[in-house]
């Protein structure tokens, strides 16, 4: 009995290490970025001494996510294989807008909600689409957003819009969608832009 559990034991190792050599061994994941803004100064525009905070976008568990999403047919949610985002699409969303404000220049301050600054004005949202769509069996991307500008003083929506774009691509390839992607938020952050300065000018 002892010496079949000495044996046991000496080959265990060795079965394990078979074991291992079997598993597959995992496909590789390539990260996109959206690619860059091409948002420039408006240095014609009057700079407003007003603070702006930029919050996260809510959204479902499928575009709260890394995961690069396609809806081939109707109803069905599905995402490309061996790719994802830098970062979950309410963020990646988030960031872009930020920066676009920045480099805009007629807000003089920008702020988001990882730290909860003193602002005039906040940007609440709920990012409803972040996906491609297969229509007429085209893919096309489609980013829709639902926006809420907020006088944070007093809690008041001063005014609400849902920016939608659809964007035609160049190819069903991966790299094509990603530039498709980018080209669509460009378009609907520079609406958002347009939409905050029209309406904080009213006030």
């Amino acid at each position: 009995m002892i010496r079949k559990l000495a044996i046991y034991v000496a080959l265990l190792p060795i079965t394990l290490l078979c074991a291992c050599s079997i598993l597959p061994a995992p496909s590789p994941v390539n990260v996109y970025q959206l690619p860059p803004t091409s948002f420039k100064e408006v240095t014609t525009a009057p700079t407003k001494s007003l603070s702006l905070r930029i919050n996260r976008p809510n959204s479902n568990i499928q575009i709260n996510s890394q995961r690069i999403i396609v809806i081939p047919e109707p109803n069905l949610v599905s995402s490309y294989e061996g790719v994802r985002w830098s970062d979950s699409a309410p963020t990646m969303v988030r960031n872009r807008v930020i920066n676009a404000f920045i480099t805009d220049g007629r807000i003089k301050s920008i702020s988001s909600d990882d730290k909860t600054l003193y602002a005039d004005y906040e940007i609440d949202s709920y990012l409803q689409s972040f996906q491609t769509e297969y229509i007429g069996g085209v893919p096309k991307v489609v980013i829709r957003l639902d926006a809420q500008l907020v006088n944070v003083a007093t809690m008041k929506i001063v005014a609400n819009r849902r920016f939608e774009i659809i964007q035609d691509t160049s190819g069903v390839k991966v790299p094509q969608i990603v530039i498709a992607f980018g080209e669509a938020s460009n378009k609907i952050t520079g609406q958002l832009i347009d939409w905050t300065i029209a309406n904080v000018e009213s006030k």
